[in-house]
């Protein structure tokens, strides 16, 4: 969690691998000349209930799941790879399976809604434990134009801090534009700590290298209760003007708010970080 300007911004633990998030809720890497947008009001996804993984856990594999599927029957153009390790230790006859696995995708699009309907376990045909959500989403394709992109270059952001520890970082954008720059956690929540009120203007200037927090006024202090944290940093620039967001809100909020943007006048990056308990 970041404690920014005398509020405190609380972080829930994010178990997701950020390949997977980026997916899920930044999919979009560049800008673009032409949409559409499908909704589903049903897609479901499941997880098997492996030995390693709690019940949240397989949860969010299966919102994983359902937000491809909406992808793949909408018909985008992806890039979907899914890598699976399955390890196994024993000593004495005792037994210890372990499951790993990693989705990446690369898809011309975005999710601008989302909402679980229900959650619901079943057995698999070997008798296995799914986890299984149905869920209405609405996904928006973009046709790829790199011309119209906007480049978003950010300088020493660690990936790991520990708890104390104060985040700062140096960014600079290929246009001039407006900037915006959110904190997302697993819910996920988006908490906006720039613009604030101690620094309001939010304009960047082409190929400016700036320092964040730009006042002085401002401090990102990084502190956890758990012993290992994983958040997000959202960085989000539109060629307009728009009034911010309240914050936090919700990623369906977030998502009404974003979607104001015009496509073609927007970019958003990610970038994640660690916190460790000293």
């Amino acid at each position: 969690m970041v404690n920014s300007e005398n509020y405190l911004i609380v972080m829930c633990q994010l178990r997701i691998r950020k390949l997977v998030l980026f997916f899920l809720y930044i999919s979009l890497s560049y800008l673009c000349v032409g949409q559409r947008e499908r909704t589903f009001n049903h897609i479901e996804g499941c997880q098997v209930l492996y030995p390693n993984l709690t019940m949240e856990s397989a949860k969010k594999k299966a919102i994983e799941q359902a937000k491809i599927s909406a992808f793949q029957q909408a018909g985008f153009e992806e890039e979907l790879s899914m890598s699976q390790m399955l390890k196994s230790e024993g000593s004495a006859g005792v037994s210890n399976d372990s499951f790993y696995e990693l989705i990446t995708s690369n898809v011309r699009g975005e999710i601008t809604y989302f909402e679980v309907n229900e959650e619901k376990q079943s057995f698999g045909p070997a008798g296995e434990i799914l986890i299984c959500v149905d869920a209405k989403i609405s996904v928006v394709q973009y046709p790829l134009d790199p011309s119209v992109s906007v480049m978003i270059e950010v300088e020493n952001l660690n990936q790991v801090y520990k708890s104390g520890d104060r985040l700062s970082f140096e960014l600079k954008t290929s246009e001039d534009g407006y900037l915006w720059i959110f904190i997302v956690d697993e819910q996920p929540n988006y908490h906006l700590i720039f613009p604030s009120i101690y620094d309001i203007d939010n304009k960047v200037k082409a190929g400016v290298n700036t320092r964040f927090p730009r006042s002085d006024l401002v401090t990102w202090d990084i502190i956890t209760d758990q012993d290992l944290e994983n958040n997000d940093l959202l960085f989000v620039f539109s060629r307009t003007p728009l009034a911010a967001p309240p914050s936090p809100v919700n990623f369906n909020e977030w998502s009404a708010w974003y979607q104001k943007i015009r496509y073609s006048d927007r970019y958003k990056a990610l970038n994640s970080f660690q916190i460790i308990r000293k």
